[in-house]
């Protein structure tokens, strides 16, 4: 039986807000996006595709501090999530018309700290203690991280 169709929905509750869930779905899009902007990126820049693989790396490095440390110094709060979309928001936008290699490298960084809080209080909504949730969401992408 196949269980992830059910955790979607169950993800779906009328009890979570519609900021949160917007939120996480935005973020969703534009983790998964980066790693097939690679190729394009290489090409606008005249580097390897090697090295922009830097550029996921480092998003990825961002959400995993920012989803483990989040819990451990910041509560889930409206405040934090608006910080977070703003952050996630204006690092786009930087990354768009990034100047330098390295500042794109700086504002994914920057992308990645704001999908980890996003993640670290959609989990909290949804599964509730904020201290543990943390802890399970960084399993995947710290092995991302190492295996990048």
């Amino acid at each position: 039986m196949m269980l992830a169709p059910v955790r979607v929905l169950q993800t779906l509750r009328p009890d979570i807000p519609a900021g949160v869930f917007t939120a996480t779905a935005v973020s969703t899009v534009v983790f998964s996006a980066t790693p097939f902007l690679i190729p394009a990126i290489a090409d606008d820049r005249a580097v390897s595709v090697g090295l922009v693989g830097i550029v996921s790396t480092a998003q990825l490095a961002g959400f995993v501090l920012a989803s483990s440390l989040g819990p451990r110094f910041l509560r889930p709060r409206r405040r934090v999530m608006t910080i977070a979309i703003v952050l996630g928001v204006l690092a786009n936008l930087l990354s768009a018309v990034a100047p330098a290699f390295a500042f794109l490298v700086g504002t994914r960084f920057v992308s990645g700290v704001s999908l980890g809080l996003i993640a670290w209080i959609a989990w909290a909504e949804v599964f509730g203690d904020n201290e543990r949730v943390g802890d399970v969401a960084v399993i995947g992408p710290i092995v991302g991280t190492i295996a990048s």
